[in-house]
């Protein structure tokens, strides 16, 4: 976790420091999860729907690749509240894009589970995921797919309007 939280933190310091070839970005999403979930667990069976919202930093790699880090914070039915840290490659490839990256974060579980340690403390592993992106650039703002898949799969929709 910590290797990963520094590589994120390092793309964040780079694209700050060259702002003219940085994006920033605020949107909300809507995420669909294969079951409601504690990090130590399943809190009941079904899939479960969360809503959020997420701030994010693009910055360029090449003519056509961008890196990008994101924050999202959710919360929703059938789940405790969840903050994900992200970081993707995306191609560009007129006004579609797509890509992919990876990702982890922590569920605001604080009950024991078998270990006797807060759930929180293994959310890093459970919420840990490889995902796949696939956006549409509508001008003023962009409408995203994403794909997560790691120990509890997920599909998102995300509406992305850049602050700059």
């Amino acid at each position: 976790m910590l290797p990963r939280l520094m590589t994120v933190l390092t793309a964040f310091s780079l694209f700050a420091s060259s702002a003219s070839a940085v994006e920033w970005a605020a949107g909300v999403q809507v995420t669909g999860l294969t079951s409601g979930t504690r990090s130590g667990g399943p809190m009941s069976p079904g899939a479960a729907l969360a809503v959020g919202v997420h701030l994010s930093v693009e910055g360029h790699v090449s003519d056509t690749l961008n890196l990008r880090s994101s924050l999202e914070g959710n919360v929703g039915l059938n789940r405790l509240p969840e903050v994900r840290l992200d970081l993707t490659l995306l191609h560009h490839a007129g006004r579609v894009y797509y890509g992919g990256g990876v990702g982890s974060g922590l569920v605001a579980d604080f009950g024991s589970n078998e270990s006797g340690l807060p759930g929180i403390v293994f959310s890093p592993i459970t919420m840990l995921n490889a995902h796949a992106v696939l956006g549409w650039d509508l001008g003023s703002s962009r409408l995203e797919g994403v794909l997560r898949l790691g120990p509890e799969h997920a599909l998102e929709v995300r509406a992305i309007f850049p602050l700059n």
